[in-house]
């Protein structure tokens, strides 16, 4: 129900209603007097909607319209939807304790299929969209020229730095690099779990699909791999197209790794990993945060025996961990799904990374908006390339006029079986680029 301003009846509406009737039955008046007096009471009432309604208006003058491109119904989908909660959640709050701003999610499927950005982009435009957020890794890569045009923000949780993303002022990742990510990665088994005293050098491979954030943990983990030769012998990657689901080729030249890097995508590392195990073979599972999004797909897929001692690096803080950040996405999600909370808790990391971007972005567009009372692309990017945060438990993170990657340190956690959980086993390192 809404009232006469469009918005959504409060409940000390409601609350008021209820009282009028109240007073209306304990009445003792004859009937000329309560008919004398409905149009006054009519009048009053119609007064304080008038006067509701105003403040309404007052309180919700600055409306940011923000065009979200995601993948609600294809194969990325398992990790997407939790974060279209997280956005929905996180807006819905905002909106009821920040009543001067107003945010509106306008929401575009993909169906994870890159030909379908552009026209996202479009109809995001067209629905009045002066921001463009996304969890894609296509997106920006695909969208970075159109924003540098229309000036156009792109917030996307997860870009590659290859020529095309990294060439636009306008395309601000709220996550870091995965080629940055993996080589951190690497760079702590090789510190804290590999035994080069009584082992072999290990070998490491890469399987996934041959999309983009794939292709660019490919180039971080090859580099590595070239530039420590002491630590890693490479035993190549393998990316074969979207949507694969046969692997029997890549298990058999990955058999006698060690470490296994994924590229993202949920189905993808289930079907391997169960081909993989059928045929005998065992190797330590490795992945990065995007990879994390699908851990519940993965589990319900693979076993959580399947999944034993597999190493995650991720830019936000786990579920069971301490942290104010966490606190409020857990009480936002117990707020607003409680039926659904445990499952999307168990299902990865997407709705709590999710939060943590909203809350970057949001600090961002507060910033941009200052006294002016207004939005555009320029005042939001003005904002964003001087913006700096700093939450409790997390380091300082921040844009400047030429670093386009807000999160500039990683934690390491590692699934355990024996608790059914992931169990962090780093503190925040700095990336290694």
């Amino acid at each position: 129900m809404t009232n006469s301003c469009g918005y959504p009846a409060s409940s000390n509406a409601g609350n008021s209603t209820s009282t009028s009737g109240t007073i209306f039955a304990d009445w003792s008046m004859n009937r000329s007097w309560k008919n004398a007096l409905a149009p006054f009471l009519v009048l009053a009432l119609l007064t304080t909607l008038s006067f509701d309604c105003a403040v309404e208006k007052q309180r919700k003058k600055v409306v940011i319209t923000m065009g979200d491109i995601t993948d609600m119904t294809g194969p990325a989908a398992p990790a997407m939807i939790p974060i279209v909660y997280a956005i929905d959640d996180f807006a819905r709050h905002q909106n009821r304790i920040h009543p001067d701003i107003f945010l509106d999610i306008v929401r575009y499927d993909t169906k994870y299929d890159p030909s379908r950005d552009i026209a996202g982009y479009e109809w995001c435009r067209n629905k009045g969209a002066q921001i463009i957020i996304t969890p894609l890794p296509t997106v920006g890569e695909t969208l970075a020229p159109f924003a540098e045009r229309d000036k156009v923000p792109i917030a996307s949780a997860a870009i590659t730095s290859s020529p095309s993303g990294a060439s636009s002022d306008w395309v601000f990742r709220f996550n870091c690099p995965p080629s940055n990510e993996i080589k951190t990665l690497l760079a702590w088994v090789s510190e804290n779990h590999w035994d080069y005293y009584n082992q072999r050098l290990p070998k490491i491979g890469l399987v996934g699909w041959n999309e983009p954030y794939a292709l660019e943990q490919h180039r971080g983990l090859r580099e590595y791999c070239q530039d420590h030769p002491d630590e890693f012998e490479w035993a190549g990657g393998f990316l074969p197209p979207i949507n694969t689901m046969s692997w029997s080729g890549e298990v058999e030249r990955l058999k006698d790794c060690d470490y296994i890097v994924f590229g993202p995508g949920g189905v993808a590392i289930g079907t391997f990993i169960n081909q993989f195990h059928a045929k005998g073979y065992d190797a330590t599972f490795v992945g990065t945060s995007v990879g994390i999004t699908f851990q519940g797909f993965i589990l319900s897929m693979c076993g959580e025996t399947s999944l034993d001692g597999m190493l995650w690096t991720s830019v936000c803080r786990w579920w069971n961990q301490d942290s104010p950040v966490i606190s409020m996405a857990r009480e936002s999600l117990y707020q607003y799904r409680p039926s659904e909370a445990e499952s999307i808790i168990r299902s990865g990391s997407s709705y709590i990374n999710a939060y943590q971007n909203a809350y970057a972005a949001f600090e961002i567009l507060e910033r941009a908006i200052g006294t002016g009372g207004n939005l555009d692309g320029q005042s939001f990017y003005d904002a964003a390339v001087q913006f700096k945060t700093s939450w409790e438990g997390y380091p300082e993170w921040g844009f400047t006029k030429t670093k386009r990657y807000l999160v500039e340190h990683v934690e390491v956690y590692q699934w355990t079986a024996e608790v059914s959980d992931l169990v962090r086993v780093s503190d925040w390192l700095p990336v290694n680029k």
